[in-house]
């Protein structure tokens, strides 16, 4: 394989499956697992239980820069209020600190600017760290990770996403795509068809010029409960991981070196997860879950797929 190795393959499948094994030594896991439960959110942060609480009053405001082009993670409403789920962590990040949260709207580049020349504090706008990054700023560990699923026909009968099952079957995905060539890597024994775009690759699975659809895990979720979709569609199996390609996570960037900052929102974040906040504002802003298969879904039929 030539992006993706068999053994990092063989625990892609299923993502709640692979946070498992991330977070197998971590003693807060077992204090969050009826949270976990109930939510279907995986427990994405190691967590140290003898780490230290940072000094509190090192911060009466947070300053975060966010965009609102970026639903729906940060957005304006019809009302033209702030919202979105990254909004939602930062305010509740702010509650926990006891510290006032202000929010200044900026775009991409802008917030990177507004970090770096000291306009604000932070910013939450699903900047990737990379070592390019690195050089400018300081990453909280993630507080989510995106992931990959296949989604398929109502009436089909494909309910798994193995390899075996899709063996012949036509799996679609948007052309020059890390899902794309995850396909190619992966899914040799399939039939392969790439669209020029999201718009026709969610057509051809809607009208069955393909059997499944492999893409983002939100993107589809959005697609699969509007009204383009023409409630066509459900997704089949768990979700894929790969974090080099198609999962990166999201944190939040504060200027390199800012350590006391830096240890007061990850002390705030490990607490959302700890009481299971975060998963309450991840259900809030997302209609299904985009890592696990809903009981709900299953085959209509015994259709064949073919």
């Amino acid at each position: 394989m030539s992006t993706v190795h068999h053994s990092k393959f063989v625990l892609l499948l299923g993502l709640l499956s692979a946070i498992s094994l991330l977070f197998a030594t971590d003693p807060v896991r077992s204090q969050n697992a009826g949270v976990e439960a109930a939510s279907s959110v995986p427990l994405f942060r190691h967590i140290d239980p003898s780490k230290k609480d940072p000094k509190f009053k090192a911060y009466r405001v947070i300053r975060f820069a966010v965009t609102d082009d970026f639903p729906p993670f940060s957005y304006r409403t019809k009302n033209g209020a702030l919202s979105g789920f990254n909004i939602a962590i930062a305010n509740s990040v702010c509650r926990t600190l006891r510290v006032e949260c202000r929010f200044m709207v900026k775009s991409f580049t802008g917030a990177s600017k507004a970090v770096e020349t000291g306009q604000v504090d932070a910013m939450i706008t699903g900047l990737r760290e990379t070592a390019k990054t690195g050089q400018v700023f300081s990453f909280t560990r993630p507080y989510y990770r995106f992931s990959a699923r296949f989604a398929v026909r109502q009436s089909t009968s494909i309910a798994s996403n193995d390899v075996r099952t899709l063996a012949g079957k036509r799996l679609g995905a948007v052309a020059g795509t890390y899902h794309a060539q995850f396909l190619k890597d992966n899914f040799r024994y399939s039939k392969i068809r790439e669209y020029a775009s999201l718009a026709k690759s969610y057509e051809a699975l809607r009208t069955g010029a393909v059997d499944a659809l492999f893409g983002d895990s939100l993107k589809l979720m959005f697609w699969i409960k509007g009204d383009r979709s023409k409630n066509c569609c459900r997704f089949a199996g768990d979700a894929y991981l790969d974090p080099q390609t198609f999962s990166p996570p999201m944190a939040i960037a504060v200027k390199r070196g800012n350590k006391k900052l830096l240890d007061l929102l990850d002390h705030a974040l490990d607490r959302q997860q700890v009481s299971g906040r975060f998963s309450k504002i991840f259900r809030q802003y997302f209609p299904l879950s985009p890592w696990l298969s809903d009981k709900a879904e299953k085959p209509a039929t015994k259709e064949s797929a073919s």
